[in-house]
């Protein structure tokens, strides 16, 4: 399995586990057993990886500092896009020549960052050998969607 994989599998459980807390939805205690279990043994593998991409974003984070606090003066709130901004047509010239500055600014964190990225990339592209906890396909929620099943299924997670 890749580590890829293994960051999707654990992002998939880890939603699984946050429906189950947050939403209290209904489950047999062997699936949540099995997904806790689960989300246990990929740990192992998921720290690193949380560690080398925190460590990668403090690298460029006052650029991005920057370049949120550029948008926030001049973007207007896209409506019903939470977070989202768009430039007004008589400030894109400015906000553009700015971003460039804060490029020219930060190019060698942007580099670094950039360079760190591609690293990041590769190790996720490792392959891993992990034996991972199997959950009896009785014990599984109605409420669980084919994608999740399908995942279930590729990394022969059913029994």
């Amino acid at each position: 399995m890749k580590k890829r994989e293994i960051v999707s599998l654990y992002n998939t459980l880890f939603t699984i586990k946050q429906d189950l807390i947050q939403y209290k939805k209904e489950a047999p205690i062997k699936f949540k057993y099995g997904v806790t279990k689960l989300l246990n043994e990929l740990q192992v593998e998921i720290n690193p990886l949380v560690e080398i991409e925190t460590e990668n974003l403090k690298t460029i984070e006052k650029y991005r500092e920057k370049e949120r606090e550029l948008l926030k003066e001049h973007g207007k709130p896209v409506e019903g896009k939470e977070g989202m901004v768009q430039i007004p047509e008589e400030s894109r010239e400015l906000v553009d020549k700015k971003l460039k500055e804060y490029q020219e600014t930060f190019k060698d964190d942007i580099e670094v960052f950039t360079q760190k990225s591609k690293e990041y990339n590769t190790i996720l592209d490792e392959e891993v050998d992990i034996i991972l906890y199997k959950i009896h396909s009785d014990y599984l929620p109605e409420w669980l969607g084919m994608e999740t099943l399908d995942l279930f299924t590729k990394f022969i997670l059913l029994d």
